[in-house]
């Protein structure tokens, strides 16, 4: 997995973050619209995500059970 430090914050791309927790893309998108810790880049009419470590495997933690 691809892991940047941006400001102290580990962040990854959906598709590393994916990969790593053993589920789709689809459904890591389904848990940023769920409030999974992301960090967005508006890249003209599309917006790309990076997902902010630490932040989102505590989220999952919690709410493991949606």
């Amino acid at each position: 997995m691809n892991i940047w430090e941006i400001n102290g914050t580990e962040i990854t791309t959906v598709k590393d973050f994916a990969e790593y927790t053993g589920v789709t893309r689809q459904t890591i998108y389904t848990w940023i619209y769920q409030g999974l810790p992301v960090a967005e880049n508006k890249l003209g009419e599309g917006t790309q995500y990076f997902v902010l470590l630490d932040k989102a495997l505590k989220w999952i933690k919690q709410n493991k059970n949606r």
